[in-house]
């Protein structure tokens, strides 16, 4: 025993401390105490240390259940592990004889009697060779999170462990990772992690924490799917779905997708989407589905930061340690790092219409139980009921899961869409640092996560591009729905109303709206009111300009155009959605607001460039429309512009007031001041 607990050298002075500890283990625990702990550490063959493990590898049972036979065998082991290999015909034949004659000193001491002595060496002679076990190494992650959960070490271990992991399933989804992970390498990833989870019971099913545990190059050995990463868009169904459930925004609501800035103390703050791209103004479900930056930060502005971080901590993407403001509006936009534990588990959540939900490592098997899946609890815990409502779930679902609703941002038949009801969403943080994607579908619930260990960008590898490997999992998972049978599509909410609604305005559709499509509403969210966002102008043929008194009558066409609001005149401009004229009918209030610069804005001269190139845009908000705007800087007259009223000014250093006036009516908008240095 002193040998065995702390190996050394065959060296005499080696040996001389051993006989003294030795010695002192005797006189401090006695005999009986030392045998115990010889039978906990022996070695006994193939890395296995103790009878008691030894069982297990080699019979499968707990000690207490072997026969005198199989007790025999391991007791044949520990004089010459090696020689002895059960594994191996030769080493199987010498551990039996070495096990016949320790039975016959149980029979000559009394211990067992003739007939147990007799049905032990039938057993002896019968017994094959044990099966070889072999743990996979592509599981070893999921290995070491399981042991860390809550309650593991704190279970009776007579019986085996049944985890819930699929070992079939776990080797597909290990090449399948494997496959991507070579594949997208050329473009600066190093590592990858996915998880399968059953939808029905949060069972893990499969999980890749590594392309490879000993990868020293890439960190193999680091648990990619328990390693807070960068967010990027993943979060914001959970935030689209807060909106919904707190009656701020219904599948109708407009959210505008056009430029987005404001002043914090900290200086200007801009957003800008992936594309750098803007779509004007977006039905709710499309801004989440074509995964807009800017809809989600107007969206979190409307709903409150404290709010949604709150909702944020319930679901376990932060621990609270910091407040909103130390992520600002980035909470929706990578500035949360999360787990892929994390965010497979929230999307479970949403996969069982937000039932009681947590990650299951560990199953049930009927009469051979194992452990109760209620000794082990999730180190997350349990999503629990309520954090939102079944309702506005079925709608975010809805959104996610329709391709069509994904135009123009992802084109159609990507790997983002199936041939049965999928919710999918990527996420794709800053410089490209982190790809994401998560889905679910009726069954299962699949993420996946790309990057560089030293959190290195990436060639412009996307979560789109990580959706090819959920789009092969769930394809390999479900063929029946592939082939387009056992198709069942998500249900929308309860008591729902579906209505036809215009995509510009969210109101009821007419025979005079070109553009429309089929909302679900929460009945008594529904709109009641047609949507006015087109009207009908006379225009010369001729010319495309508006008919005049002078226009012969047959010249003279009916077109429709569209009416935006005043914030999207620049947008409108831009493409190619000018109005001919005045609308028919003019709104009731007058509104003139300088929409940039913004108020106590600073802007720096480049010295390293021409001063006629340094100019800033200068954008104003005018409704109703009126012929042209006054731009006065300083008090001074600089411009005046048509419609959308842009127009560019150089910069000049100083302090400036700038204001905006309609040139036949004496309105003015609030002076905006700001400051240019160099």
């Amino acid at each position: 025993v002193a040998r065995l607990q702390d190996p050394a050298p065959r060296i005499l002075q080696n040996k001389i401390a051993e006989t003294i500890t030795a010695f002192s283990l005797i006189a401090g625990y006695g005999h009986d105490a030392v045998l115990r702990h010889y039978m906990r550490i022996v070695p006994l063959g193939h890395q296995i240390h103790g009878f008691a493990y030894a069982s297990r590898r080699y019979f499968r049972k707990p000690v207490e259940d072997l026969s005198w036979a199989e007790a025999a065998l391991l007791a044949a082991l520990p004089q010459s592990p090696s020689r002895t290999d059960l594994f191996r015909p030769s080493g199987l034949h010498r551990a039996k004889e070495r096990a016949r004659l320790i039975l016959q000193l149980l029979w000559n001491a009394g211990d067992i009697d003739d007939a147990e002595r007799a049905i032990s060496l039938a057993h002896l002679d019968g017994m094959p060779a044990p099966i070889r076990e072999t743990r996979p190494i592509y599981a070893l992650h999921f290995i070491h999170r399981l042991i860390d959960q809550p309650g593991f070490f704190q279970n009776s271990y007579s019986k085996p462990v049944r985890s819930s992991l699929d070992l079939d399933l776990q080797a597909t989804v290990a090449v399948n990772t494997r496959e991507t992970l070579r594949r997208l390498s050329v473009f600066g990833a190093a590592n990858i992690a996915a998880i399968v989870l059953n939808a029905d019971t949060g069972e893990i099913l499969a999980y890749v924490g590594s392309d490879s545990y000993f990868d020293a190059n890439s960190a193999g050995s680091i648990n990619y799917a328990h390693t807070p990463r960068s967010s990027g868009s993943i979060l914001k169904p959970f935030l689209f779905a807060y909106g919904l459930d707190e009656g701020e925004f219904t599948s109708g609501s407009i959210v505008a997708d056009i430029p987005l800035n404001w002043m914090d103390p900290e200086g200007e703050y801009v957003v800008r989407d992936f594309d750098g791209l803007y779509l004007g103004p977006m039905l709710y479900g499309n801004a989440l589905a074509n995964s807009r930056n800017i809809t989600a930060v107007r969206v979190l502005d409307h709903l409150g930061p404290d709010r949604v971080f709150d909702l944020f901590r319930q679901f376990g993407f932060h621990d609270g340690r910091h407040k909103w403001s130390y992520y600002g509006f980035g909470l929706v936009l990578g500035g949360l790092y999360v787990t892929l534990e994390d965010l497979v588990r929230a999307y479970g959540y949403l996969a069982a219409d937000g039932d009681d939900f947590t990650l299951n490592w560990i199953v049930d098997h009927g009469d051979d139980p194992g452990i109760p899946l209620t000794s082990i609890e999730d180190d997350r815990g349990v999503l629990p009921l309520g954090l939102l409502s079944e309702d506005s779930i079925r709608l975010v679902t809805g959104y996610l899961s329709d391709p069509t609703r994904r135009l123009p941002s992802f084109p159609r038949l990507s790997a983002l869409e199936f041939r049965f009801p999928v919710a999918i969403k990527t996420g794709t943080s800053q410089g490209f640092r982190d790809a994401w994607t998560v889905g679910f579908s009726g069954r299962y619930v699949i993420g996946a996560w790309t990057g560089h260990p030293d959190n290195n960008p990436m060639n412009h590898v996307a979560g789109s591009i990580v959706a090819e490997l959920v789009h092969e999992l769930f394809t390999i998972l479900q063929p029946e729905e592939r082939e387009g049978f056992e198709y069942v599509p998500f249900p929308p909410p309860r008591d729902s109303v579906a209505v036809q609604v215009s995509t510009l305005s969210g109101n009821l559709a007419h025979a005079d709206t070109p553009s429309t499509q089929v909302e679900y509403f929460v009945q008594g969210t529904e709109p009641t009111e047609y949507s006015n966002i087109y009207q009908r102008y006379a225009v010369d043929r001729r010319t495309g300009k508006p008919a005049t008194p002078q226009t012969p009558q047959r010249e003279i066409v009916t077109q429709l155009f569209p009416i935006l609001p005043a914030e999207y005149a620049a947008w409108a401009a831009e493409n190619g959605m000018i109005p001919p004229g005045p609308a028919a009918a003019q709104p009731e209030t007058v509104r003139l607001a300088i929409r940039y610069p913004p108020q106590g804005s600073r802007f720096i001269l480049d010295p390293t460039i021409p001063p006629a190139f340094q100019t800033i845009g200068l954008q104003v908000e005018v409704e109703p429309r009126v012929s042209e705007v006054v731009w006065l800087m300083d008090g001074q007259e600089i411009d005046r512009t048509k419609f959308p009223y842009t127009t560019r000014w150089p910069l000049e250093v100083g302090e400036h007031r700038l204001q905006a006036r309609f040139s036949r009516a004496f309105i003015s908008s609030t002076e905006v001041t700001f400051t240019v240095v160099q």
